[in-house]
């Protein structure tokens, strides 16, 4: 039982190191600017999204399941791979709160640019 539980904690970390690693690329192309980019199609974006939402989607789902299947106990004895896990979590929500200030931040430019773009128009 307890490898189950093993497999499974090691499955939520792998989805985690995906889920990272896809943020990681999406920041890279904001600040990039790949998405301001005409030639990107914007169902490749909508699919990158997309991707972006199934992991995690997937990885909501198995630390439920974890948690519904498994007693603490058996969770306990995997300390390890939990305090992995809890790493992972941490390094998401950070770069999650960076990538949502970045992205304040470029539509903040963007409203100021429209609005210069407005006031020339005018004159």
């Amino acid at each position: 039982m307890a490898s189950n539980t093993k497999q499974a904690i090691k499955k939520i970390n792998e989805v985690s190191r995906q889920l990272l690693s896809r943020m990681l690329e999406m920041e890279s192309e904001a600040q990039a600017g790949i998405h301001a980019d005409p030639l990107v199609n914007d169902e490749e974006i909508e699919k990158k999204n997309r991707q972006t939402s199934d992991l995690t989607s997937q990885r909501q789902h198995l630390i439920e399941l974890l948690f519904q299947q498994k007693t603490i106990q058996e969770i306990q004895a995997e300390h390890i791979l939990i305090n992995e896990m809890a790493a992972l979590d941490s390094q998401l929500a950070d770069k999650s709160q960076a990538f949502k200030n970045s992205l304040a931040e470029q539509v903040i430019k963007l409203k100021k640019s429209k609005k210069i773009s407005n006031s020339y128009q005018k004159l």
